[in-house]
């Protein structure tokens, strides 16, 4: 589209044919066409175009902006709803294998799945920038790392 739009004679040429007064054909009352409307019309349809393509941008960027988001919200979940969630969607692993590798029923896993979609939910909803996810997002994967290396929180009896 953005090659379409600096192609200006070609534009013009065809609307020049296009209108009624530019050809040889015999011209009737009213419709005389010269070269300034037909640069107008061009010009408008750049525009129209123009506008075209910025609502595309527009709306591009929003969507991005929500997975960024999203994103964020996933990053910020800790333990076994981060694991969980992980191994599901991101790696994509059959629930059966969650199922064997967590040692979990799998109906365990599908409320853990429940609770951690929900939080995703809430944290996507909350008014909570992208910026201040993310830094709880990096102190949950710092505490992931030293608890163990893995995706895995710790267990406390007492705190």
């Amino acid at each position: 589209m953005i090659k379409e739009l600096g192609e200006t004679d070609g534009m013009i040429y065809e609307m020049s044919v296009s209108s009624p007064g530019i050809t040889d054909m015999p011209k009737q009352k009213g419709e005389i066409k010269d070269l300034y409307e037909v640069f107008s019309r061009y010009q408008k349809s750049l525009r129209e175009r123009a506008l075209e393509l910025d609502q595309g941008i527009r709306q591009l960027t929003e969507e991005e902006e929500a997975l960024n988001r999203v994103w964020s919200c996933c990053q910020a979940l800790r333990g076994e709803e981060y694991d969980v969630l992980r191994r599901l969607f991101i790696l994509r692993q059959p629930w059966k294998t969650v199922e064997i590798e967590c040692g979990m029923s799998s109906g365990s896993i599908q409320r853990i799945q429940k609770r951690a979609l929900q939080k995703i939910i809430d944290m996507y909803n909350s008014p909570y920038s992208i910026t201040e996810i993310n830094s709880h997002s990096e102190s949950y994967k710092k505490e992931r790392e030293r608890d163990g290396g893995g995706d895995y929180q710790q267990l406390r009896l007492f705190e």
